[in-house]
């Protein structure tokens, strides 16, 4: 008994060692992260943002590997599968993580159990743009008109599941609303052509992918799905101080390692990005793409993204969305 004790004993201690010697010389290779979805959106330009500074911090590569698919479906399962040893990293927003585990759709991983959440990039909030001829001038008076014409109104998404999608559904469900949805699989800048020829009245989509068209003047903001008001666009009154504090909203983006990835690898990345975002640099190249930078701990980002499965999931249930 003594003997098999000691020789348990030694076995551990082995394991630990071992894990302490993978932390020390991590990455002695090239870490990858997946970004679920194509090349060139708003997602994989912050990806490629941190990718870029922490090759410098590890003297490794960070190289972005785009995996689009099935709304992110198909590049957060591959990573959830994925050996936990630190080179597979997924950038995790809010589609695949938050709104798809309340969708009927069987998932090939779990958002919690199956991933570590190392921490989060940036937020940024959810607008209401409309058609520059729409006569409604302000937020009430969409509600208004949406009430007395049930069915009149359309407004666009950047495609079924998606965080326009669902703020739309958000939206219509705070109100009691009937308003049509029309999606676009070519995203944003289907859906803002069309409200700029006037074929589609107006839609929430993400800042990033509404400023140009506001800064130019080519369609109407009426709001901002947050607490306060947003520098780049200080003239946007909020949802908040309209009186609808219930529907703020925001798209974000973080990092996330597959469960088993060793505690000193997750502590390792997360102090190294939250060094980048806290420097000034950084804080500039999100602020022009209108994101804010928010430093969490890998419990603070498990917390939050279980807060928002729970947050988004009657939306999800109850608009019956499918992906």
């Amino acid at each position: 008994m003594l003997r098999n004790i000691k020789k348990f004993a030694v076995v551990a201690i082995m394991a630990m060692t071992a894990v302490s010697v993978m932390a020390d010389t991590w990455p002695s290779k090239p870490v990858k992260i997946i970004v679920p979805f194509g090349a060139g959106g708003t997602s994989d330009i912050a990806a490629r943002l941190v990718a870029d500074r922490l090759s410098k911090r590890f003297g490794q590569s960070v190289i972005i590997e785009n995996k689009a698919g099935v709304s992110g479906l198909l590049g957060t399962e591959l990573a959830a599968k994925s050996p936990a040893d630190g080179y597979t990293l997924l950038l995790t927003s809010i589609g695949p993580l938050v709104f798809a585990p309340s969708s009927p759709k069987k998932l090939g991983y779990d958002p919690l159990q199956d991933f570590i959440h190392i921490g989060m990039i940036g937020t940024t909030p959810l607008v209401l743009v409309v058609n520059n001829d729409f006569l409604p001038k302000k937020l009430d008076e969409v509600v208004a008109l949406a009430k007395s014409k049930p069915n009149a109104l359309n407004f666009g998404s950047s495609g079924p599941a998606s965080p326009s999608h669902l703020m739309l559904e958000r939206f219509k469900g705070r109100f009691d609303l009937d308003i049509s949805h029309i999606p676009f699989k070519n995203g944003s800048p289907a859906t803002l052509n069309e409200i700029i020829a006037g074929r589609v009245d107006g839609a929430w989509d993400t800042l990033p992918a509404m400023l140009t068209m506001i800064k130019a003047n080519r369609v109407r903001p009426l709001a901002v799905a947050a607490s306060q008001r947003n520098p780049l666009v200080p003239e946007i009154p909020t949802v908040s101080e309209l009186g609808y504090p219930d529907l703020v909203s925001t798209s974000w983006f973080g990092l996330a390692a597959p469960a088993g990835t060793s505690k000193e690898i997750i502590n390792r990345i997360n102090t190294e990005m939250n060094s980048i975002l806290r420097t000034s640099e950084m804080k500039a190249k999100l602020n022009e793409l209108t994101f804010a930078t928010v430093s969490y701990s890998p419990d603070e980002m498990h917390k939050f993204i279980s807060g928002e499965i729970e947050k988004w999931k009657p939306v999800v249930v109850s608009s019956k969305i499918t992906f």
